[in-house]
């Protein structure tokens, strides 16, 4: 079931992405996501996996959205867009976010260079980003790391690095 559950993201800062030409970010409501997730698991009592569709999810909405799932023990996992927050670094909040439905989190880690990570401003480092995957990894929940190569700049030693992260983190 795919779904967006706001418009616009909250970071806005990415220097190559599109997303910081929207007004603002507008995720639902905590009542309406609520409603909206009830709805769902009633309509496929079986139980059903959501695409959480938005650009970047953040760690607030996704702690309430696994909040409600473990709660009301909704039959519904999801997957969905994020970045690499330090928040997804707590082995704690993400063992939540795998006991409220979590079944795979999808990285926009874009490069491993610390170099383009700083002129792209992801607000992430290779530190953070390795805790992040590992953190997830901890807790059962898969991970999708999105990359760019051929980034204006990139040396090729850069780009080694990229790969080189992705080997050691598999």
């Amino acid at each position: 079931v795919p779904v967006a559950l706001g418009r616009g993201c909250y970071w806005r800062r990415c220097a190559f992405c599109p997303d910081h030409l929207h007004p603002g970010y507008a995720p639902c409501s905590g009542d309406g996501l609520e409603a909206w997730l009830h709805r769902v698991a009633a309509r496929f009592p079986g139980g059903a996996m959501l695409h959480l569709t938005d650009s970047a999810l953040s760690p607030a909405l996704l702690d309430r959205v696994a909040a409600v799932v473990r709660r009301d023990r909704l039959p519904l996992r999801w997957h969905g867009f994020v970045r690499m927050e330090a928040r997804f670094a707590d082995p704690a909040f993400m063992a939540h976010l795998a006991e409220g439905g979590c079944a795979m989190l999808q990285w926009g880690l874009e490069s491993a260079s610390e170099r383009l990570l700083r002129l792209m401003d992801k607000g992430v480092g290779r530190a953070q980003a390795r805790a992040v995957l590992r953190a997830a990894s901890g807790a059962g929940i898969r991970s999708h790391a999105y990359l760019l190569f051929g980034l204006p700049t990139e040396t090729d030693v850069e780009r080694e690095e990229s790969l080189a992260f992705v080997q050691e983190e598999a």
